[in-house]
């Protein structure tokens, strides 16, 4: 999701030229912060606005709006059931600002709510956090219950046969990082296997063979014979087990399989990015062109190029929002680590979470770069010591020669024009100014 791209969020921002008419943006309006007062005249009933909902009072409101709802309803008795609506309406509004001190908060809380499966999701997320810990405590206690559990999972999923395949990787690792513990834990199981194979018996055998005036050799030789097969046997068996996993046949398998999963995954992820593009164009789209249609004198002396590098800046504002935020990117995480993510799920909280963003962003930039547009025919005001889009650099800088073209995202697009950056020159987001292509002599 490149800043750099606005073309769809241009389309759908569409900028108007038609007569101007100066009206304002909706913004939010300042919320009330009073606290509520013992009511001293008859109200209404405290209402609940669904069932479960904790009672509100519309009688607990400030006396100041008491006082004006009063002089309302006894101006005309038929305004009695509006101002008692208006009375309740004000104090389940103070309730939930209780709750929420502002509208992006619930928004945000909805769609993260939402994001884990509402109320039985979140149930079953505690749930999951709680048996995680479990296992954490027992494996950190080097408690042997924790491997009977990781069966028992694997079991329930459909894989018993891999609990098998974990055991060689472990002694392999436990050998390297602790040699000690590694042979103080293969020493019995390496005793019991020499006894199961009946390596005792035929020492005794043997020994027996070889005691006495006259010791029996050819038995000796036998035995002799017959351990010596066991043991190039178990070394043929160790010798093809690992052929097996170095055969080359197998490592293309296994390479193109791993590839063919990797691709799938860029796949997916690549939808998934093509698709909160698009929310992002949409919300951020329909915020600014707010701006260009009830400001069309100032914004329609913007060429396109200005028009385009201010989307630009809205854009790579969200995109370092989102990244700095830790809520965001650790749901985000949550989504992708399950065995099978959800399209649907992700893009509705990325959408959701754009929603309660888009025109807080939008606002900022604009008052920042340009805190005169009110005034309609005033200029826009050029972000302090960044230069015009399209002029040159200023007098005595020089780029510094790159060999490789930078990634949009490291573009600082707000000092950077597409002039300049066709022309092989951009200025960084980490302050640098950089040409590339044909290196200069």
């Amino acid at each position: 999701m490149a800043a750099g791209d606005v073309s769809a969020l241009m389309d759908i921002a569409a900028p108007v030229t038609e007569t101007p008419t100066e009206t304002p943006v909706e913004t939010p309006a300042e919320e009330v912060t009073e606290s509520p007062t013992e009511l001293d005249e008859p109200a209404a009933e405290p209402e609940t606005e669904t069932p479960g909902d904790k009672p509100v009072d519309g009688r607990t409101n400030p006396a100041a709006i008491r006082s004006a709802l009063k002089n309302f309803r006894d101006s005309d008795p038929k305004n009695a059931p509006i101002a008692r609506e208006l009375n309740n309406a004000y104090g389940r509004y103070t309730a939930y600002k209780a709750e929420f001190p502002t509208v992006a908060a619930a928004r945000e809380s909805k769609a993260l709510l939402e994001a884990v499966g509402g109320a039985e999701g979140l149930s079953q997320l505690q749930s999951t956090i709680k048996s995680v810990n479990e296992t954490d405590n027992a494996l950190y206690a080097g408690d042997r219950s924790v491997l009977r559990s990781l069966y028992e999972d694997m079991k329930s999923n459909g894989h018993p046969e891999a609990f098998a395949k974990l055991a060689g990787p472990y002694l392999e690792d436990l050998r390297e990082v602790d040699q000690k513990a590694y042979y103080e834990t293969m020493k019995p199981h390496f005793y019991q296997g020499m006894v199961e194979v009946g390596l005792p018996k035929v020492l005794g055998a043997l020994a027996k063979s070889l005691s006495g005036e006259k010791p029996d050799l050819d038995t000796a030789k036998a035995l002799l014979q017959e351990m010596t097969d066991w043991f190039g046997n178990l070394e043929n068996s160790v010798k093809s087990s690992d052929k097996d996993k170095l055969d080359p046949e197998r490592q293309a398998f296994e390479k193109e399989r791993t590839e063919f999963q990797t691709t799938k995954q860029k796949e997916f992820q690549t939808g998934i990015a093509t698709a909160c593009e698009g929310d992002n164009n949409r919300e951020l789209g329909t915020e600014l062109g707010k701006y260009f249609k009830n400001y069309k004198t100032f914004f329609n002396q913007l060429s396109l190029e200005g028009k385009q590098d201010l989307a630009r800046g809205i854009k790579s504002r969200l995109f370092s929002e989102l990244e700095a935020d830790k809520s965001y990117q650790s749901q985000m995480d949550a989504f992708f680590a399950v065995k099978n993510p959800d399209k649907n799920k992700i893009q509705q909280y990325h959408a959701s979470k754009v929603k309660t963003m888009a025109a807080r962003i939008v606002k900022s930039m604009i008052e920042t770069r340009y805190p005169n547009y009110l005034k309609g025919g005033a200029k826009p005001t050029p972000k302090p010591g960044a230069p015009k889009p399209g002029a040159p650099a200023p007098a005595g800088v020089k780029p510094q020669y790159t060999s490789s073209k930078p990634d949009r995202n490291e573009i600082d697009w707000q000092k950077t024009s597409d002039t300049e950056f066709i022309a092989g020159r951009a200025y960084l987001r980490n302050g640098r100014y950089v040409s590339w292509g044909n290196k200069p002599r």
